[in-house]
């Protein structure tokens, strides 16, 4: 009976105590409201454009690649889906159709050689290195089973401006071959991105393209100058997309500018004064590459090198 009575009285106290602190929560909670309002829905005017059909076209940057590989999780944060997620709030749609690339880590390819039966997926942390290493279990990059002209997203990791026009960015084994293309094309060999993307009737477009034309070129330090786009092939193939979409749509749109390359954090990661040394130390460096900078100037009255390949690479 004692028991019993024990057990009562401490439920009792239990129930007084839980009530209690529900009290106290929404007495807290009451108290904060005036100065921590809930916000009033967010409303929007689209203006003179029309959002109901958003279309991006671009590359890595709008695809959402993410950690070296294109995946799951990084189109779904795909900065266009941002951006339609802004316009649904002015009469643009809630459904933002993407390429989707079902892997949760993707192919990575940075590092990945499927030939070797290699194949990796994303860049994660590794805190043992540090750094990052990719994970193991990778999927190699399957084809879009989906209706192309119903996608809103035209991303392709690696294009540069002429790959937006060129019908082989979905053929095999020739320079413009992006397999991000090729998996997602309506007819290979002759439609191109561009053309894809005029398909799917957009009423609002982003541009965002011209990343690759230069980044390739900044990677290698300055060395390869094929993998610089010159100012005048980027101004013409630049005007002709613009053109194209503006002549072949009727939709609006916004064109978005390349930051400065040397600005993002691959380039300032080790700056190039981090070394101080003394004069001495310096001469014996400079005496140490002696022979290197000889290997050059031998290298240079060979077919293999100009002189001017060779001046760039002297230390």
């Amino acid at each position: 009976m004692k028991t019993i009575f024990k057990l009562t009285v401490s439920t009792v106290i239990a129930v007084l105590v839980l009530i209690s602190c529900d009290g106290e929560f929404d007495s807290l909670v009451n108290s904060q409201k005036e100065s921590n309002p809930v916000p009033p829905p967010v409303e929007g005017t689209s203006g003179s454009a029309d959002f109901t059909n958003y279309v991006a076209i671009g590359n890595s940057l709008t695809a959402g690649f993410m950690d070296a590989a294109l995946y799951d999780l990084g189109q779904q944060n795909s900065l266009p889906v941002m951006l339609n997620n802004q316009f649904a709030l002015s009469g643009g749609s809630e459904t933002f159709n993407q390429p989707d690339i079902n892997s949760p880590n993707g192919f990575n390819t940075a590092v990945a050689n499927p030939a070797n039966g290699m194949v990796l997926g994303r860049f994660k942390l590794d805190t043992s290195i540090p750094g990052p290493s990719p994970v193991l279990n990778g999927d190699p990059i399957g084809p879009f089973t989906g209706s192309v002209t119903d996608l809103n997203n035209f991303g392709i990791p690696g294009a540069r401006v002429s790959t937006l026009l060129d019908p082989n960015a979905a053929v095999p084994e020739t320079p413009a071959f992006s397999p991000f293309y090729a998996r997602m094309a309506s007819n290979p060999g002759t439609s191109t991105i561009l053309s894809d993307a005029i398909s799917a009737n957009p009423t609002f477009f982003s541009l965002w393209i011209g990343n690759n034309d230069v980044l390739g070129y900044a990677l290698s330090g300055g060395s390869n100058p094929v993998a610089l786009t010159t100012t005048a092939s980027f101004q013409q193939d630049f005007g002709v997309v613009l053109q194209t979409l503006l002549t072949q749509t009727n939709a609006k749109g916004v064109v978005a500018n390349i930051p400065p390359i040397l600005a993002i954090p691959y380039f300032r990661a080790v700056a190039y004064n981090v070394l101080e040394f003394d004069a001495e130390t310096a001469a014996q460096l400079n005496a140490g590459f002696a022979g290197f900078n000889q290997a050059l100037d031998g290298l240079a009255q060979t077919p293999l090198f100009t002189q001017e390949e060779a001046d760039k690479r002297r230390v």
